[in-house]
């Protein structure tokens, strides 16, 4: 009995789904509005309201050439009258509704475009170029502050390198190549850390690993317990700030030290791939040089793995470069010519979503303010300016 209820819902739910059924319902509600005000007028009594409806879908008189005609209410009022409108609803409506939607749309642009010109011609006020000097003069304040920063970092560098060297040229090359004497160690900060660790993480195979992995063992062993926890955490704060692609925090290992895991969500082969989109796409001669052309495609390249751009998730951010940041699902779908199903391109799509490289209103597909953004640090939207200054 359970079975045969949940197949009769199921069959309604599937009904009442439909946007046919809507329609019809919505267009029946409206040529028959009569019926649903006198069904609502509380004044009127059941055997009232009773009487209107039998007389509303009665028998019907209509005239031609002089001629009477008598059909039922039923008929013309209850169904061929909704289905007509139904018809017009699904079928008429979108035909004169769409060259209005593109003819608003196109208006909306032309506007925005006048819009951004008088803003682009504007001059500035006296005010305002006195804010914008102002404004400069901050800026260049504090970029002479962090230049100073830097100064007195690479200053102190220099005098432990040296401090080292000198330490090093004391101790007799027989003990230094046996590990048995090592010079004294360097404290290093958050960013030295991260440099001198960086290369070793990007060598990494996707596994589990701990911070001593990424030094050797006699460097290691030479390191204070306290250098070791200070290096521990500092380590931690790098990757939780994300500076290093595909590595997170995993576990507490022997001795509560933290593990950390590797993983590689883009591949060789989706890497691979990518390369060969691009030397498709972008030649060498739309580009100024050869070193332009590299230094770009590294640049996109080393994004994608970064952000675990797929190869089909980089195709259909390469379309709407190239189409000015908006497309179709059709247009997409044409773009791969076939070669991913209805299903594969919505699981694409979603993905791009989730990370809110686009948007999607009204059947139209574009980059969001976040997409715009990567195209422009990925070096996408440039590639994507010589393309079509090729075309």
């Amino acid at each position: 009995m359970d079975e045969v209820i949940k197949s009769i819902k199921a069959f309604l739910y599937d009904r009442t789904v439909s946007p046919l059924f809507g329609a019809y319902i919505t267009a029946w509600s409206v040529w028959n509005y009569r019926v649903i005000a006198a069904l609502l007028d509380s004044d009127a009594s059941l055997s009232e309201k009773m009487g209107f409806i039998d007389a509303y879908f009665g028998i019907v008189a209509y005239q031609i050439n002089g001629q009477s005609y008598f059909v039922w209410g039923e008929v013309i009022r209850g169904i061929l009258g909704p289905l007509l409108l139904t018809f017009f609803y699904i079928y008429i409506y979108p035909l004169l509704a769409e060259p209005v939607y593109k003819h608003s749309l196109a208006k909306q642009k032309a506007l925005k475009n006048v819009k951004q010109d008088l803003e682009n011609a504007r001059l500035l006020t006296v005010e305002e170029s006195r804010e914008l000097m102002k404004e400069i003069e901050q800026i260049r304040y504090k970029a002479d502050e962090e230049a100073q920063k830097y100064r007195i970092r690479i200053a102190s560098l220099t005098e432990t390198i040296s401090t080292l060297e000198e330490a090093k040229r004391g101790f007799p090359l027989s003990q230094l190549a046996d590990g048995v004497i090592m010079p004294p160690q360097p404290k290093l900060g958050l960013e030295e850390l991260g440099n001198l660790v960086r290369n070793k993480v990007e060598a990494l195979p996707s596994k589990e690993f701990q911070l001593s992995d990424l030094f050797t063992l006699n460097d290691w062993k030479a390191l204070s317990d306290s250098n070791r926890q200070e290096y521990g955490k500092l380590f931690k704060q790098l990757v939780e700030r994300g500076d290093f692609s595909g590595v997170v925090l995993s576990r507490k290992g022997t001795g509560n030290l933290q593990m950390y895991k590797k993983e590689n969500h883009i591949s060789s082969m989706d890497l691979l791939n990518i390369e060969r989109e691009l030397d498709k796409f972008f030649p060498l001669e739309i580009f100024d040089s050869a070193d332009q052309r590299t230094d770009l495609l590294h640049t996109f390249s080393a994004y994608c793995v970064k952000k675990n751009i797929s190869v089909d998730m980089f195709n259909i951010l390469l379309l709407f470069v190239l189409n000015g940041g908006v497309s179709s699902k059709g247009e997409i779908k044409n773009h791969f010519g076939g070669d991913l199903s209805i299903v594969e391109l919505d699981h694409i799509l979603n993905e791009l979503k989730d990370k809110r490289l686009i948007d999607s209103t009204f059947g139209t597909i574009s980059l969001s303010d976040i997409g715009k953004k990567m195209a422009v640090e990925s070096g996408l939207a440039k590639l994507g300016t010589l393309y079509n200054k090729r075309s």
